[in-house]
């Protein structure tokens, strides 16, 4: 008797990215997403994701050369009004910029967000009339908090002083790496930053990595040739290939899983263990088979009476809940779910 598995966990992906990307079926960027690649839109949700900040209540923070310049003493109210919709999780679509709203569309990367994590929001909501509106803010946005770094206007891209703010303020948000071996500036090294800061942005604008000296101390600027976030892509890169181990465990165990799952639909048996690391989970089994050297386990779940399987490590884990379907004398498993934690 044999199990076979069907695991296609991509197409489980695409099919939730699709679901949940926010575009109307009869658009033509709908219909140009289904042609995609499930990795490419992937790629895509993750910087709308980024572009499209969400308000979840989050505390928000100013910086202390903020709060002493005069653009606060000028902006105050507008400044106020943008923490309001972060700490009440008030629609903040109005005051994001055009290329934000064009939803999946091919408009130019943002790099300030892609290479240094910055976000910037305007002051004011949008209303189409140009060189109006030119003041934003710019900020670091995270799931719990709101960091205010400054003010800034259109063609400040490359302004170097808001990551020196970031570091002097939040230093553990500081988005670029700090760098202790030894680099020979190839960039302006002189005295005339608004060369070096135009340097360091055509280079950014073209995908391209560099090095950043901030009084003396180096930090290496990250970006992909494609202008995506390098967090992004290493976290698709993971992902996909965690998909692709998962497969290989489940199809590789089936006859274990099968023999595993028959012994837990025998006699029931007390809940026997607690695994610390998945505990988010909250999971309380009857019975369970371990395969240690493959960090891969199945049990059934005490109150649902389902049956999972678990892969993973001591930092992150894939539940997958399986089911069986008899035909004649093959019997199949369907992961339904995969959830990461």
């Amino acid at each position: 008797m044999d199990i076979t598995v069907n695991a296609d966990f991509e197409e489980q992906l695409r099919t939730f990215l699709i679901a949940n990307c926010g575009l109307n079926p009869s658009e033509d960027k709908y219909k140009n997403l289904l042609k995609l690649d499930t990795y490419e839109i992937a790629r895509k949700f993750l910087y709308d994701f980024r572009t499209n900040p969400k308000t979840l209540g989050q505390r928000v923070h100013y910086s202390k050369e903020l709060l002493e310049s005069e653009d606060y003493k000028i902006f105050k109210n507008e400044i106020h009004n943008i923490e309001n919709i972060f700490n009440n999780s008030l629609d903040i679509t109005p005051y994001l910029s055009k290329k934000a709203k064009n939803r999946f569309g091919n408009s130019k990367k943002d790099t300030l967000l892609t290479a240094w994590n910055i976000n910037h929001i305007h002051l004011k909501p949008l209303t189409g009339v140009p060189n109006t509106n030119n003041e934003m803010i710019a900020c670091l946005i995270t799931y719990n908090d709101v960091y205010f770094i400054s003010i800034i206007r259109h063609g400040d891209w490359g302004k170097l002083d808001m990551l020196k703010i970031i570091r002097d303020n939040w230093p553990k948000c500081m988005p670029l790496l700090k760098y202790n071996g030894e680099y020979q500036m190839v960039l302006n090294d002189g005295t005339n930053i608004e060369q070096k800061e135009k340097e360091l942005l055509e280079l950014r604008e073209n995908g391209c990595s560099t090095m950043i000296e901030l009084d003396g101390e180096m930090y290496s600027q990250i970006i992909t040739s494609s202008k995506d976030s390098i967090k992004d892509i290493n976290f698709l890169n993971n992902l996909f290939d965690d998909y692709r181990l998962t497969r290989t465990l489940l199809e590789e165990n089936r006859q274990r899983i099968f023999k595993t799952i028959l012994k837990l639909n025998g006699k029931p048996q007390k809940p026997a263990f607690s695994f610390k690391w998945l505990k988010p989970l909250e999971i309380r089994a009857e019975l369970y088979e371990e395969y240690s050297k493959l960090n891969f386990f199945v049990y059934k779940d005490a109150i649902t009476k389902g049956f999972f399987a678990i892969i993973g490590n001591s930092k992150k884990a894939y539940k997958i809940e399986l089911t069986l379907t008899p035909h004649s004398t093959t019997h199949q498993t369907h992961p339904q779910q995969n959830e990461q934690v």
